[in-house]
């Protein structure tokens, strides 16, 4: 496993490297870009939050999986089925980048979480005698 993500990590350097056009073409955001990295997040956050808090191990695994669910269904049927927009893969790229910045925020707050208890166990401890 180590082999292939070293492997992994070497083509992807190798393909920036390779295409300067890709490593010197600064990421721009263009109108709608925003909303999808909010929704995505605040829709990976609620999911995932609710399914830890009901005890699921896996709950980081489905919410992602639902996120990028209702974007595609929101890409497909909404924007491409129904005419109500247009439909982007670079919209998707937006949601991906929404659900990864979920994740963070998740892992950020439960850090916080863990650590403001563990915090408040060890000062009732100490104020108890």
């Amino acid at each position: 496993m180590h082999k292939i993500k070293n492997s992994l990590e070497i083509l992807a350097i190798s393909t920036l490297l390779a295409n300067p056009a890709i490593a010197q073409k600064p990421f721009e955001l263009v109108d709608g870009d925003k909303e999808h990295i909010e929704y995505s997040a605040l829709i990976y956050s609620g999911i995932e939050q609710t399914l830890h808090q009901l005890g699921y191990n896996n709950s980081e695994t489905i919410a992602a999986l639902a996120t990028l669910g209702v974007g595609a269904i929101k890409e497909g049927v909404y924007d491409g089925l129904l005419g109500k927009g247009t439909a982007s893969g670079s919209d998707m790229k937006m949601n991906v980048i929404g659900v990864g910045l979920g994740y963070l925020a998740n892992k950020a707050f439960n850090w916080l979480i863990k650590r403001e208890k563990k915090r408040t166990k060890h000062l009732n401890y100490l104020t108890k005698y």
